[in-house]
């Protein structure tokens, strides 16, 4: 907690002076290097941290707290509803750095970015400070589902719970629909075509699956027929946007979106591919059909509760790793791992999920069908 001596903005925060704020230490040392002269004397948030145990919460009002990431807060969505569940009536304030997924949600009374003002802390029974959860490299993360992980840290026993207690949970409000609405006319979509949503992207470099890969997956992709892409990411992401999109007019480089809106328009994705980020808690919370990517993590501890989900690994002897760090892996970078989920089975398992889903096949099937040699394809 780093107290405010004077009256600053930064990045659409306003800071009070005489105000304490809650953030992350790495936050703070950023700020601190920018606009030091506001900000005065910090202390640990331990002197005001009152941790919730898993006591009765009947009456009584939590705060949870956690600086991200966004995939991680759709993780949490299922905990909150429970515990609205069982106890109707507490009160849950919520904070985050990736608050976008948690918006309107029922279960939650109040919800606010970070860093917040620390009298938030004050007005409450309990707290739980929940960074750290899943990122651990302790045995049991490696081997426990990241919902699982979050309801055991909330002292919940998830094990009786059913898998459609472990969803992700994301509540959509009228005007966000009349908006999708007008932004698919923009955009000439009909209920004619296939709409494939694409993650280009994660967090993390150890977790993105090769560009040049993508690359031929989106050049096969957009010769199809009455079929849409949209490439999903952040402005950090328009360059290689551009370069997936190349010259193709119905690949659109959807990256002027912000989190929620990136989480709305998926709402009219057909299809969805995602190497291991927040865009497949997405699908798995819409029940969209998706290939799910991953590397240096196994599916199972991401994509175990979702329906209508296939996940490709590699095959590797150091595969799951449970790295988060590039520069760790000791293959070098880019990480080797994800280079051998290859471009034929994500063709594939998109194709089967259209098969299964909407009936029909791409036309490029016949191209990339690993068929052998003695069999007659025309017959």
């Amino acid at each position: 907690i780093f107290e405010c001596s004077k009256d600053f903005n930064r990045n659409g925060f306003e800071f009070k002076a005489g105000h304490g704020y809650v953030m992350a230490e790495d936050i703070e040392s950023q700020f601190r290097s920018i606009a030091g002269e506001f900000l005065g004397m910090s202390h640990p948030i331990e002197t005001v941290y009152r941790k919730y145990n898993g006591e009765d919460l009947t009456g009584k009002r939590i705060l949870t707290f956690r600086t991200g990431g966004v995939g991680d807060m759709l993780f949490l969505s299922p905990v909150f509803r429970y515990l609205k569940k069982k106890y109707p009536g507490c009160f849950i304030r919520v904070a985050s750095g990736c608050k976008e997924p948690l918006e309107n949600l029922p279960e939650i009374d109040e919800l606010y970015d970070m860093p917040f003002d620390a009298k938030l802390m004050d007005d409450v029974d309990v707290q739980l400070y929940f960074q750290g959860i899943i990122e651990s490299s302790n045995d049991k993360s490696k081997i426990t589902h990241a919902v699982d992980m979050f309801y055991s840290y909330f002292n919940i026993d998830s094990t009786h719970l059913p898998p459609e207690d472990k969803k992700p949970h994301i509540v959509y409000t009228a005007d966000e629909m009349k908006w999708l609405e007008k932004e698919c006319k923009n955009y000439g979509l009909t209920e004619g075509d296939l709409v494939i949503g694409i993650q280009m992207e994660t967090s993390a470099p150890l977790r993105n699956y090769p560009k040049e890969n993508f690359k031929v997956i989106v050049d096969v992709l957009a010769k199809e027929e009455n079929v849409k892409i949209f490439l999903i990411g952040s402005q950090q992401q328009a360059m290689l946007g551009n370069f997936f999109k190349g010259n193709y007019p119905n690949v659109i480089n959807a990256v002027n979106y912000d989190v929620r809106k990136s989480i709305v328009m998926a709402n009219r994705y057909n299809l969805m591919i995602a190497p291991d980020s927040f865009m497949i808690q997405v699908a798995g919370a819409l029940d969209k059909p998706l290939v799910g990517l991953y590397g240096p993590f196994p599916s199972e501890v991401r994509m175990k509760y979702f329906k209508n989900a296939i996940a490709l690994e590699p095959k590797v002897v150091c595969s799951p790793c449970y790295l988060h760090d590039y520069r760790a892996c000791i293959k070098g970078f880019p990480s080797p791992c994800f280079s051998l989920v290859s471009i034929e089975d994500v063709l594939e398992a998109i194709d089967y999920l259209r098969n299964k889903y909407y009936g029909g096949h791409f036309n490029y099937m016949q191209q990339v069908l690993r068929i052998p040699d003695f069999i007659d394809v025309e017959k």
